[in-house]
């Protein structure tokens, strides 16, 4: 699976969640979301890519979606990386993406078909820390 996937599909994923739409939402120019989601949603990302290039379409969502939560790095987005709050309400990352494994698996099939495509010509910096991402965000770079 091509590396820039993995953001792609944390953004869709954050998009879908958070009910964003076009440009609203995660993009490759926008600073959504902050850097703890953003760790997160690409941590879960990258364990729900891993699991769907393995499982046979007939497996249920539920089923892939308890599999990649299992396969998360816990190291690299913290601890309690699985919950998220929507509106005013405490919820389970991986309860909500458990709506959407369809949608993700349409994404795979044709990505230019939506915003989140453009993070597949994107440079890939899934190994960028959070310190890093919040001074690339604020302008700052390390020399």
């Amino acid at each position: 699976m091509k590396e820039g996937f993995i953001e792609a599909v944390a953004a869709l994923l954050y998009n879908l969640i958070y009910d964003q739409e076009g440009r609203d939402g995660w993009t490759p120019t926008s600073s959504e979301p902050s850097p703890t989601y953003r760790a997160a949603f690409r941590c879960f990302a990258e364990a729900l890519l891993q699991v769907l290039e393995v499982v046979s379409p007939e497996v249920p969502d539920e089923d892939i979606v308890r599999e990649a939560t299992q396969h998360v790095n816990q190291s690299k987005p913290g601890f309690g990386w699985q919950h998220i709050v929507v509106g005013e309400e405490p919820v389970s990352l991986p309860k909500e993406a458990e709506k959407y494994v369809e949608a993700v698996r349409l994404f795979l099939e044709n990505p230019e078909l939506s915003v989140e495509g453009e993070f597949l010509g994107e440079e890939d910096d899934t190994t960028e820390t959070i310190d890093e991402y919040e001074h690339r965000m604020q302008g700052v770079t390390h020399d």
